[in-house]
């Protein structure tokens, strides 16, 4: 998964299944997610990937953005207002996808 990586620490764990400054009533599903690479691996966005968009932009050149649903992440707690998480992908010298990691905000100049 481009989106897991090996946790550093127990608060790297606890963080990854902590939403909204609450703690997670709940554990991923057995089989699914992270976990499936072993207990001390973690989500690099908080998000759980839904799809990946190919975008056009401008200059003609193609950007491919990853999206992933946040999980109660919103201030309401409310399921219907947790938002999602975009980032575009990179893409190594040999053509792999680089491991996905959070970043603020990015700008894609759109055709």
């Amino acid at each position: 998964n481009i989106a897991c990586e090996q946790a550093h620490s127990e608060e790297d764990l606890g963080n990854a299944f902590a939403g909204g400054g609450q703690s997670l009533q709940a554990e991923p599903t057995p089989g699914a997610g992270c976990s499936t690479y072993g207990a001390n691996y973690t989500s690099t966005t908080r998000s759980q990937q839904n799809f990946v968009i190919e975008v056009e932009g401008s200059n003609g050149e193609t950007t491919f953005v990853w999206t992933g649903d946040l999980w109660q992440q919103a201030p309401d707690g409310l399921k219907a207002h947790d938002g999602q998480f975009w980032v575009p992908l990179e893409f190594g010298g040999n053509g792999t996808i680089e491991r996905v990691m959070h970043v603020d905000s990015f700008q894609l100049d759109v055709k």
